[in-house]
């Protein structure tokens, strides 16, 4: 299953690539009409008046069926790898029905899709992880000694699982996008930082990865309570003795 969520990943990375240079090629060919042609109808299209060519495969694979123009061969592909990803999604989400972990928690997380409910099921494994601080690790969350986020050394072996890791980050930015519960977390957290680091992108990464690694947290605990595992508490409640808020 792994191979087919990978799969679904790379096609749909080609395609974006296909679209965005099907989109630039297309703009860049047109004549000084036909560009004018191209922004009345995406003013009316709009409702307001445009004085700059949108970029989006959609809309512009859906002004040249209007204009019924020849779809370029960047474009017919870009269409049949999107057939392909809805396919491959179908397939996963039926998969992921099966898994109780998907039933009892990840289903009911907003910003936790089938493709990214089944990416983590098919990743993590709380059998091996008798600690939360474990999927962090294993997810490449995890700080060095000075603080900094883990991140490739030449010469030295991987600690992390690099897929996953892309995985953690593609959960984050869903949760930023569709202002999930997690969200408030980021928010949070990104003003406490935005004052400690030289930039906000900074801010954000640090933020980003304590809001990805507090749902890890969560998935790791409702997990490990369904296989009738032992649960601790957080490493700042159990090791550090914290109170928890």
């Amino acid at each position: 299953m792994k191979a087919v969520i990978e799969l679904y990943y790379q096609t749909q990375e080609h395609r974006i690539a296909l679209g965005n240079q099907m989109a630039q090629d297309f703009i860049a060919a047109l004549d000084e009409k036909q560009a004018a042609d191209y922004l009345e109808w995406l003013s009316i299209k709009k409702g307001k008046l445009v004085k700059e060519a949108v970029l989006i495969p959609g809309t512009v694979l859906e002004y040249i069926e209007d204009a019924e123009l020849d779809i370029p061969l960047t474009g017919r592909y870009y269409l049949r790898f999107h057939e392909i990803e809805k396919d491959l999604k179908k397939d996963m989400s039926k998969e992921v029905k099966h898994a109780m972990i998907w039933i009892e928690f990840l289903e009911g997380v907003k910003g936790i899709g089938p493709v990214l409910g089944l990416a983590l099921i098919n990743t993590l494994d709380p059998h091996k992880a008798k600690h939360r601080s474990s999927f962090f690790k294993y997810a490449g969350l995890s700080c060095d000694a000075d603080g900094n986020a883990e991140r490739r050394k030449k010469g030295q072996k991987l600690t992390w699982n690099p897929f996953l890791k892309k995985v953690c980050w593609l959960v984050g930015q869903s949760f930023i996008k569709t202002g999930s519960p997690y969200r408030e977390i980021y928010d949070k957290e990104k003003t406490k930082q935005r004052p400690l680091v030289q930039t906000d992108g900074h801010a954000h990464n640090r933020a980003a990865r304590k809001m990805v690694k507090h749902f890890l947290g969560d998935l790791w605990e409702k997990w490990r309570e369904l296989e009738g595992l032992p649960v601790d508490g957080p490493y700042v409640i159990d090791v550090m003795g914290h109170t928890k808020q």
